[in-house]
């Protein structure tokens, strides 16, 4: 029998750089039903769980016909938080391919989940996306995070730098990590129980955690310019870009 996908979207409110920001309105809709709706989007998808730890954003979901599961104020990571998911749910241990996309993804192509669900091998622990990133504003900015990959095409460090630094006779293509991650719940469950690390902590990204235990990411390259909600300023970036879509 062919596993299912399922799609977790980790959803916490006390965001240290933008609280509130799954509920914030975004021309009518909010964040967080943006992403649900894109996630809606791929017919690979067979159930879509919104993870939460405030009563609010749980109220939200299901007002929009959201399945959502409450979780820990306690998880550090939306990993920890899908990982949660998992715990409370066993079925979801047998036969099912994990994808977390990140609540601040209201316009991504929802193809990418095809394409991360395609590329996830038994020989990986994680698999995500990145896209090429030619902007130099982008490249500054510590909110948009930079992938750097190994020869191998698989993931060899993730920073809110731009890194490495280029000499000026050097060419080098810098990647753009974008929020969305496939995973067996093998993994998952292992990865929940190991503790966070040094550069993990020191850049406030998940998945160096994973590479400073050892675990394999592949990465897979997409073509993809849409907008990311990091800031409040990147709310009219959307309402641009759906305007932009829809025309």
């Amino acid at each position: 029998m062919a596993h299912s996908i399922v799609v977790i979207i980790p959803a916490r409110y006390a965001s240290t750089r933008f609280p509130g920001k799954p509920l914030i309105d975004i021309d009518g809709l909010t964040l967080l039903q943006r992403t649900y709706n894109r996630v809606q989007l791929s017919p690979l998808v067979t159930r879509i769980i919104i993870a939460t730890d405030d009563q609010r954003i749980f109220d939200h979901a299901q007002s929009f016909g959201g399945e959502c599961v409450m979780t820990s104020p306690d998880c550090l990571t939306g990993t920890d938080r899908v990982a949660e998911v998992v715990v409370q749910q066993p079925e979801l241990q047998e036969k099912t391919m994990l994808i977390n996309v990140q609540c601040d993804e209201p316009c991504f192509d929802p193809t990418i989940i095809d394409k991360i669900a395609s590329t996830l091998s038994s020989s990986d622990d994680i698999a995500t996306a990145v896209t090429p990133l030619i902007n130099e504003k982008d490249l500054v900015n510590p909110s948009i995070v930079k992938c750097v990959k190994r020869l191998d095409g698989r993931a060899l460090y993730f920073s809110r730098q731009p890194i490495p630094r280029v000499q000026k006779q050097a060419h080098f293509s810098y990647f753009r990590h974008i929020g969305i991650y496939a995973f067996w719940p093998k993994f998952l469950l292992k990865f929940m129980t190991l503790p966070a690390t040094p550069l993990q902590l020191t850049e406030d990204l998940e998945m160096l955690k994973a590479l400073e235990h050892g675990f394999s990411i592949a990465t897979v390259e997409v073509e993809s310019c849409a907008p990311e909600v990091n800031t409040r300023e990147d709310i009219s970036k959307v309402i641009a870009w759906n305007q932009s879509f829809c025309s």
